[in-house]
């Protein structure tokens, strides 16, 4: 009966130190996404600012129409 007990002692501490580890690393990825999607963020505002930017340069002014015509 001991060593059924032992067994089960050593499965359970196994198990502990299995989902302990998995845990750790589910946390750790849950912080590299909120990490990346925030970069995401970041580099989407940037690519809004230059597409604007962009679009303001490249289109003709409206005096320029209005002034030739």
């Amino acid at each position: 009966m001991e060593e059924v007990n032992q067994a089960l002692r050593l499965a359970i501490q196994d198990l502990t130190s299995r989902l302990a580890d998995e845990l750790a690393t589910k946390y750790l990825w849950e912080i590299q996404l909120r990490e990346v999607r925030s970069l995401n963020e970041s580099l989407q505002a940037r690519v809004n600012e230059l597409e604007a930017l962009l679009d303001e340069r490249t289109q003709p002014a409206e005096t320029d129409k209005g002034g030739q015509a």
